[in-house]
């Protein structure tokens, strides 16, 4: 579920349209795309694609991310369709930035939160994540 509200306390980069806007410009390099924004918990989950896993690393040395280079990175990664049927698999990715300044109990539930959230997106059949 995708939400354009601002959540309170959250600085301004870490927003929904401003995520959506810094990785969509990003992945445009990168033959990727943002899929979906996740704002419901803190943090916000930014799911996308790309080409290649390896470019999700790269993300970050794109000039529209310089100002989440220094966050604390949550980075899942999973394929979605291919298999017999001869088409290759989609590589989606799920990622949540947080402030580094943020006390290690905080960032913990964060890490809980994100990981329940990509789980729960996971496990959604291969039809329900396009």
């Amino acid at each position: 579920p995708a939400t354009e509200a601002p959540i309170p306390d959250m600085a301004p980069r870490h927003r929904p349209r401003e995520l959506r806007e810094a990785f969509a410009a990003a992945l445009q390099a990168e033959q990727g795309q943002v899929i979906d924004i996740d704002c419901e918990e803190l943090p916000c989950v930014l799911y996308g694609q790309v080409k290649d896993f390896a470019d999700t690393v790269r993300l970050f040395s794109a000039e529209p991310l310089a100002p989440y280079r220094t966050d604390r990175r949550f980075i899942y990664r999973w394929n979605v369709g291919g298999g017999s049927d001869g088409a290759p698999a989609e590589r989606r990715f799920a990622i949540a930035l947080m402030p580094r300044n943020i006390p290690d109990d905080q960032m913990e539930l964060a890490r809980e939160s994100v990981l329940r959230r990509y789980r729960q997106v996971r496990q959604q059949p291969a039809t329900a994540q396009r």
